[in-house]
C-alpha cells in the first residue's frame, strides 16, 4: 500500500469514526430529553396529588370547624341565659 492510500483509509476511519460518535450523541441526548421530559411529568402529577390532598384537608378541616362552630351555637342558644344568671348572681355576690 503506498501513503496516498494510507492515508486516505486513515481519513475514511476517523470519518467513520466521527459518525458514529456524532450518531451516539444524538442518542444520548435523545435520551436525554425523555429522561427530562418523564422526570418533569412525574413532577407536575406529584404536585396535582398534593394540591388534590391539600386541598380535600382544607375541606375536612373547614367542615369540622363549621360543626365545631354550629355545637358552640347551639350551647350558647341553650344555655347562655342560665350563663348571663350565673354571672350576675357571681357579679352581685349572691
Amino acid at each position: 500500500m503506498d501513503i496516498i492510500s494510507e492515508i486516505l483509509d486513515t481519513d475514511k476511519q476517523a470519518e467513520d469514526m466521527l459518525t458514529a460518535a456524532n450518531k451516539k450523541a444524538e442518542e444520548i441526548n435523545d435520551i436525554k430529553l425523555a429522561a427530562q421530559k418523564e422526570a418533569e411529568e412525574y413532577r407536575e402529577k406529584a404536585a396535582q396529588q398534593a394540591k388534590q390532598q391539600a386541598e380535600l384537608k382544607a375541606a375536612d378541616m373547614e367542615k369540622q370547624q363549621n360543626e365545631h362552630i354550629r355545637h358552640l351555637e347551639n350551647l350558647y342558644e341553650r344555655d347562655h341565659i342560665q350563663w348571663e344568671k350565673d354571672i350576675l348572681a357571681a357579679v352581685l355576690g349572691g
